[in-house]
């Protein structure tokens, strides 16, 4: 004999399974988007520094290559900026129609520049007439520091040790 109220059996989830489900996913992504927002800011970091190296390193060629001096204005604070020029001491931040290279705070939003000197790159043979520096800092406090050596070659280090970076010796 059979029962009088066969039900076939349930597949799939419930809603309370469900809910539970989508609760949990929503708390990992909770907790894991600070961390992912502190990659991006120090991607941004390392990004902007290595962009400074690099358009040091071109200057120092370019200025041999063109058989005329290039200088590096930097500017530090907040609305930070660099550009690579024919001028010496131009400043970054009004508009610029003979820039060589350049970069700006809108480029990199949560970085700023902490210090900063100029420097300029001698036409015969690309050497550091006056060694320049700059060091990038995160709202978190990572630094990178770019410096230029006399002989014109770029380094980057980290004073304060921040993760990705060798720290800086001196």
């Amino acid at each position: 004999m059979r029962p009088l109220h066969h039900r076939p059996a349930a597949h799939g989830f419930s809603m309370l399974e469900l809910l539970l489900a989508v609760t949990l996913v929503a708390l990992l992504a909770a907790m894991a988007l600070p961390s992912f927002g502190s990659a991006v800011t120090r991607q941004r970091l390392k990004g902007s520094a290595q962009m400074l190296a690099q358009g040091m390193a071109e200057a120092r060629q370019e200025a041999v290559r063109r058989g005329r001096p290039l200088h590096l204005s930097v500017r530090s604070g907040g609305d930070w900026c660099w550009a690579i020029t024919d001028t010496p001491d131009q400043d970054c931040r009004q508009p610029m129609t003979r820039a060589w290279r350049q970069q700006s705070a809108d480029d990199a939003p949560g970085i700023h520049i902490a210090r900063a000197t100029a420097a300029s790159f001698a036409a015969q043979d690309g050497l550091s007439l006056s060694p320049g520096e700059a060091v990038f800092e995160t709202t978190l406090g990572e630094q990178v520091r770019v410096r230029l050596s006399p002989l014109g070659r770029t380094s980057l280090c980290s004073p304060n040790a921040a993760p990705g970076f060798v720290a800086c010796v001196n």
